[in-house]
This record gives C-alpha cells, structure tokens and sequence, in this order.
C-alpha cells in the first residue's frame, strides 16, 4: 500500500480570512487577462485590498471566554510581536487595530471535507484525520498510479487542486498513513514532499523527526522533554518495555503504527448525496467583479466533488446573502450533464456581471441536488475540425444564461397533420420529438402564413407557371378542435426551378396557396 497525506498547517487562519486569497486571485488573474475587467478602478480597488488585507494584523482566539489565546495568526500579528499562545488581551496591547476572529472547529472540518470531496476522484480511500488539531486528509493512492502516470503526476495535480481551492497545504508519502502523516507534517516547503516507498526504511526515514508531529498529550511531550527524547530516533532507542510502562500502550501502538508493524485501520470518507458548500467574508463585497473569485472556488470544489462520483450536474443555484435577512438566487441550467467549473463559470459570468448589488454580499452559497452519471467523450488521436456535442451545449447554455431561457429554444415535432400546427418550441427536453404522421416529402423552409397564388388557365403562378411534380396528399383533419383544414398538397416546380409545396384549399372555394419550400 501507499499512502499520501495532505497537512494542512494554516487552516484555522485560512477559514475566516478567504478574502485575502480571494483578492490576491482576482489581482494575478486581471493581471494575466484571464477574466474580463473593463474598468482600471476595480483594479485598482482590488489591489488595495489585498494590500490592506495583507498588512492588517489578524488572529485566531481559542480557549476559555475568560482568557482567550492567540491558536493562529497572519505574518502582519507575528512580525508585530504576536505570537501562538500569548493572551488576546496582550496580543491587543502590541496591536491596537488587531482583528480577532474566533476559532470555528466547524468550518474547518467542513473545509476538510470540501477537500476531501474533491480528492475522491483520485481515490476511493479517503481519511479525514480525526483530531481537528492536525489538520490532515490521508488517501491510499497505489491502485490509481497506472491510472495518473505515476506518484510525482498525481502529486502534482493534488497540489495544483489545492492551490486552486485557495489552501497551503504539505505533503508526505509512505506506505502506512501514520507515517505519512509525520512527513507531511515535518515537510518545510508546498512543494516537495517528504517521502520513503520502501518498508525497510521507514524506521531510518523518521529516526530525525520530532516527536512533536505525533498526536500526544502536552504532559508526554514534557516528560519526553526531560528525559532528553526530542526525535523519534532517540525514542526508538530505548527499550520497549521501558516505554510501554512509562507512557502506556497508546503510545507504544502509535509507534508501532508508524513503522508498519501492526494494522492502521482509518474509517474512510463517505460524499453526500447532494452538494452544497459556503464562503463568508470577513468584509463586504460591494461590487459584482468581485463575486467572481469566491464563485469560481466554490465551483472548483463542486468540480472535484462530482469527479469523484463520475457526475454531473445539469442546474445549480448561488445564493448571495446580503445582510442578516435578506438574500438573492441565481439559478443556471445546462442542457446536458457537465462538471467544468469553467462551463459553470462563464454562464455565472454573464449573468451576474449585469446584475446591481442593492446591498453588500457578506456570504456566497452554492447549492447543486440534481446529480446525475456523466457520459464522457472519448478524445481523438487526431485533430477534430468539428466542435464536440459538448461545444454546442456550451453556446446554448451561454445564450441561454445571458438572453434568458425562454429566448433560446429547439423546434419539436408533435402529433398533427396540419403542418402550421406540427411544431412546437420546446425550451428543454421534456418534449420528445414525434414521429411524424405523413411518409411524405416535407419542405426544409415553412412559411409562418399561406400565401394565396393567382390561378391562369388552370395553373397556380408563383414567379411563371407551377408544374405538379407530385401529389394529389389530403389532408383533412381539425374538426375538434374548431381549425379544420381540408387541403390537397402538391410539389411543384416554376421555370426557375423552384421547388414549391403548394395545395388547394376546398374550404376556400379550390383556392391554390403557396406553403413553403423545399431545398
């Protein structure tokens, strides 16, 4: 087996201060031309923030309401002298304007499983650690090697992912998840990560890590502190019986399970049936250029969820909360099942960039219940000239975002002989298109009304003289429903060769009218 952890050591900061990497996104994406921003103000207000976000000192309290701590800050609180543990009323006395935001354990693990959501669709095993205090989602990657072009291919697209959905995380590899765990935890850089493929390693990998990565009680790490044990290595050293008595059996278990001797059993992630997923802010969005950022995040992660299920989805709805009571849906179809955040995106684009906020947005939802199979489309070994199924419902389900549905529709057959009444506009493809009723030639162009012909010497004019070419066809329906039609249908051909389908009314007194043309 092989195992890849993913740690992530800023998540509590990260959970209440997405703005920042929300900005940050927009700035490096209207800097690389990858979205629309016609106006250089909003670039400008963009930057700003950023900067301002950047620079304004933020932490993360936990403990008790009496004496809250400092459990996570940003670079601004820890280069003005704020650090993990010291007193929020301290912390506060450093920095006066300090923003303090509390410690939501629920957030977190709702992000976790946000990110986990999205790592199914390299594997089924998905483990989200237990202990929300190490932050850390273990996946076994062996049966998706083949599959992915090797271990640096699918670590590369983790990565990738997670920079996308906005989080730092580190990363570790081996063939038990503890001791994958302890080299995501010990890595320094997003980059690279720590990693031994081979069993009879293991015990050498992690004799010089810190004993500080293991989930212990603080009073284990004070009596390992004085007897001088700080690395795994020096632990490894003494005798077990020494240590089993010392610490107890947990802590002898957990060492075991670090070296692959005995079982790691993890209970695995199991994705809802429905998606639906948040982002607050910790200040307003007034401006709808805005919104586009943390809607693409929120897509991105709706595009790893339905990965991982082989799905897609044909409606999703964004909610912008604005105020304490007051909120405005979007809804947004598609004509076919997709999962493409950047499909998704460019209808949200359409519509909501014409759209004025009355009030500011402090929350954006994103809601998605209609999952259904994806088909997906094989690729070609050679170049395609033409545009796929899938480039057509792409146009339409832009026209349809940007027009409105009711704009863009497809022609259906139904079940009538008269032809003016043969056709409906069908808007979706809940109308199934009918057999039609006649065997007989039908022209391509239909004019929207019959249009009567001057009969000389027994022959309809149409541009000269029409020639039957075909017919008498009867067609002699409609009395219940009070349009009746009793018609005998003939193509016909003028001295310019135009192939016309004309007939004679006999409700008309034998009147010859002209009904459209074939190709």
């Amino acid at each position: 087996m092989l195992w890849l952890t993913v740690y992530f050591p800023y998540l509590s900061i990260e959970v209440v201060n997405r703005l920042y990497a929300q900005l940050n996104w927009a700035v490096d994406a209207i800097a690389n031309k990858t979205i629309r921003s016609s106006d250089a103000s909003a670039i400008h207000a963009a930057q700003h923030d950023v900067s301002f976000l950047n620079a304004t000192p933020l932490v993360v309290a936990d403990g008790p309401e009496s004496r809250p701590t400092v459990y996570a800050l940003n670079r601004s609180a820890r280069d003005a002298g704020i650090a993990i543990g010291m007193t929020i009323a301290s912390a506060k006395v450093l920095q006066h304007d300090l923003i303090v935001a509390p410690r939501d354990t629920t957030k977190e693990l709702r992000a976790l499983k946000r990110i986990a959501n999205s790592l199914l669709q390299f594997t089924p095993s998905v483990a989200i650690e237990k202990e929300i205090d190490r932050a850390s989602i273990a996946i076994e990657i062996s049966g998706s090697l083949t599959l992915f072009g090797g271990l640096d291919a699918i670590l590369l697209r983790i990565q990738h992912g997670i920079r996308r959905m906005n989080y730092r995380a580190r990363f570790g590899v081996a063939t038990n998840p503890l001791a994958a765990t302890l080299f995501a935890r010990s890595s320094k850089s997003s980059e690279q990560a720590l990693r031994c493929l081979a069993q009879e390693a293991i015990e050498a990998k992690l004799a010089p890590l810190s004993v500080q990565h293991f989930a212990w009680s603080n009073e284990t790490f004070r009596a390992l502190h004085t007897l001088g044990l700080s690395t795994i290595g020096d632990v490894l050293r003494q005798p077990y019986a020494g240590l089993q008595k010392r610490f107890g059996d947990v802590f002898v278990a957990d060492l075991d399970r670090a070296l692959g001797r005995v079982s790691d059993l993890r209970e695995f992630y199991v994705p809802p049936e429905t998606f639906e997923s948040r982002l607050d802010f910790l200040f307003e969005i007034k401006d709808t250029d805005r919104l586009l950022p943390p809607i693409e995040e929120l897509l991105i992660e709706l595009e790893g969820f339905l990965r991982g299920r082989g799905a897609g989805v044909t409606e999703i709805r964004i909610e912008l909360k604005q105020g304490r009571s007051r909120s405005q849906s979007f809804d947004f179809q598609s004509r076919a099942p997709v999962r493409s955040a950047a499909h998704w995106l460019r209808m949200v684009s359409d519509r909501i960039e014409t759209y004025e906020l009355q009030e500011p947005v402090i929350e954006i939802a994103l809601f998605a219940h209609r999952i259904v199979v994806l088909q997906e489309e094989n690729e070609s070994l050679l170049p395609q000239e033409k545009g796929t199924s899938s480039d057509w419902h792409t146009l339409l389900d832009r026209l349809s975002s940007r027009l409105g549905e009711q704009s863009v529709y497809r022609i259906a057959t139904i079940d009538d002989h008269r032809p003016e009444l043969a056709w409906r506009a069908a808007h979706d493809d809940s109308m199934k298109d009918k057999r039609s009723l006649s065997q007989k030639a039908r022209p391509t162009w239909l004019l929207r009304e019959p249009k009567s012909l001057v009969e000389m010497e027994g022959a309809p004019q149409y541009h000269g003289a029409l020639t039957l070419l075909a017919g008498p066809e009867r067609i002699d329906t409609g009395w219940w429903d009070n349009k009746p039609v009793a018609r005998d249908y003939f193509v016909a051909m003028n001295a310019q060769r135009e192939v016309c389908w004309v007939f004679r009314d006999y409700r008309q007194g034998r009147r010859w009218y002209l009904h459209g043309f074939f190709s």
